[in-house]
């Protein structure tokens, strides 16, 4: 049967829709995303229907492995946001893999690339950071209230990470991409303040203005011989490493 432009655009969404709720398994969203989700397939009229068996054969989506953040955690997380009460955590941290009790006062919970995060002060260290919701072994809300401060932007503290870590001050980063390669850089807008330069070979140097650098040497190091720091010189002797 053949459908018309309308219909078969609101199948593709909703097929897509239903593959996004994905990203909320293992929160206290799932059970509610995926109830409203079948609720309005069931209001809908019987031309706008998503038929894995007859989708799956064109379209796919791939979100990559995902972490599961435990249920109970991320409820009791998102609790502590909502009424402004410190949280004290076990958590693992990725760089000593070792586990230890903070004491956080949950800012902003966000998913990034599939997997969530909350942007949290740590009183330990009298610092904002970033803990990711997989790593937390166990959440306690205390009854001690917190204040947000008022000039406190999730926006503006993310704006100069590469991924989701955070530095000190941003600073300018150059990597120069052979030609193979640049093909690829210029296809994607890899960060608010990239800028692209052109080179006569048709390479290509990637300006950008960042607070943090290893995940940015992580992802250089991706490109082996085909990508080559020249600034800062800190980043460039790291990857030569």
């Amino acid at each position: 049967r053949v459908v018309g432009i309308g219909a078969e655009t609101r199948q593709i969404a909703l097929y897509f829709a239903e593959k996004l709720v994905r990203q909320y398994r293992g929160t206290p969203f799932e059970a509610a995303l995926v109830s409203a989700f079948r609720k309005i397939q069931d209001l809908l009229p019987p031309d706008v229907r998503v038929s894995p068996d007859s989708l799956d054969g064109y379209l796919s989506l791939d979100l990559g492995p995902l972490y599961a953040p435990d249920a109970a955690i991320f409820r009791d997380l998102l609790t502590a946001r909502r009424l402004k009460r410190k949280a004290v955590v076990r958590y693992r941290s990725l760089s000593s893999n070792r586990t230890s009790e903070r004491r956080l006062h949950p800012y902003h919970v966000f998913n990034h690339r599939g997997d969530w995060y909350v942007a949290a002060f740590d009183e330990a260290r009298a610092a904002l950071r970033l803990f990711a919701l997989h790593r937390i072994r166990g959440l306690t809300v205390t009854t001690e209230p917190f204040a947000i401060p008022r000039d406190f932007s999730f926006r503006k503290y993310m704006a100069a990470a590469f991924g989701v870590q955070q530095g000190g001050r941003p600073v300018e980063v150059l990597v120069r991409f052979a030609p193979r390669q640049a093909r690829w850089i210029r296809e994607r807008k890899w960060h608010r303040t990239a800028r692209i330069q052109e080179e006569l070979d048709g390479g290509l140097v990637l300006r950008l203005q960042i607070a943090e650098t290893s995940e940015i040497k992580r992802w250089v190091l991706q490109f082996g011989s085909e990508a080559e720091v020249l600034r800062p010189a800190s980043l460039r002797r790291a990857v030569a490493e």
